[in-house]
């Protein structure tokens, strides 16, 4: 579980591999640091946070409210000529 922590905070890669040497430096660096993940409370207050912001950001994209569906209908296709109305 630390592991995955550690890399979802602080890898900027796409594979999802721990890297051993990586989290050793982390530790021997980085002693605050690892406190925090090391510490229950602190380690669940960090999970929370982490899919409290993940579950918002996928709302935020895949929610539409009625003003995003009103500007899709309205600007995702070429009008022709005959349908260009306009705005004021």
């Amino acid at each position: 579980m630390n592991c995955m922590l550690q890399k979802a905070l602080k890898d900027k890669v796409l594979n999802n591999r721990c890297v051993m040497d990586s989290i050793l430096w982390f530790h021997m660096e980085c002693p605050k640091d690892v406190a925090k993940f090391d510490e229950p409370l602190e380690f669940k207050r960090k999970w929370r946070h982490f899919f409290a912001q993940t579950k918002a950001t996928a709302e935020l994209l895949l929610e539409e409210t009625e003003e995003t569906i009103r500007l899709r209908n309205q600007y995702e296709h070429i009008p022709y000529p005959e349908d260009v109305k306009k705005n004021v």
